[in-house]
């Protein structure tokens, strides 16, 4: 019997743009069965290389997103194990329905980072109905009180935090 041909690592293909795109495979998504791909662009064959080698490093390390695990899926599944009192399962009901979903819902949770996070809060903190700054005749901007937005991160962080331990994510960005 011959020897089992291993699959590549990953490639680098040439777009019509003449730019490069390194291809990392990064394993099957348990959720929907389909084949995952980490991608990265570069203008030079140089740079897509060099990415090449950083998303190798990513899928050895595990700090590659599993699956394509949307906020709203992922917060869903928190809710589902979270060890809460009535009151405080209906207050985080109510958070997650009225602030979290609109915006971040459908987002799949392996692009939250950081930095969209602190935007988030510091908008909920100008105006919880998260208006563009200009607001239109009527409406008046009322703040989110910082223990509610303090909220909102912790069930952002366990969410996240759950996804992480049944490997749908590689890292809870916001564990800070």
């Amino acid at each position: 019997m011959p020897p089992r041909r291993r699959r590549p690592r990953g490639h680098i293909r040439t777009l019509p743009s003449g730019s490069f795109q390194a291809i990392v495979y990064t394993g099957t998504d348990p959720l929907t069965g389909k084949e995952r791909y980490l991608r990265e662009t570069a203008t030079t064959c140089d740079g897509a290389e060099r990415a090449l080698t950083r998303l190798q490093s990513q899928v050895d390390e595990g700090r590659h997103p599993k699956t394509a695990i949307t906020v709203r899926q992922t917060l869903a599944q928190w809710l589902d194990v979270a060890d809460l009192e009535d009151t405080t399962r209906e207050r985080y009901d109510d958070l997650i329905r009225l602030y979290i979903l609109p915006p971040l819902g459908n987002m799949l949770a392996s692009k939250l980072d950081a930095e969209l996070l602190e935007r988030f809060y510091a908008r909920l903190h100008r105006c919880r109905e998260l208006c563009s700054g200009r607001p239109s005749a009527g409406h008046v901007c009322r703040p989110l009180s910082t223990s509610t937005t303090r909220k909102i991160h912790y069930v952002i962080r366990g969410a996240l935090e759950r996804a992480v331990r049944w490997q749908h994510l590689g890292v809870n960005k916001a564990a800070c």
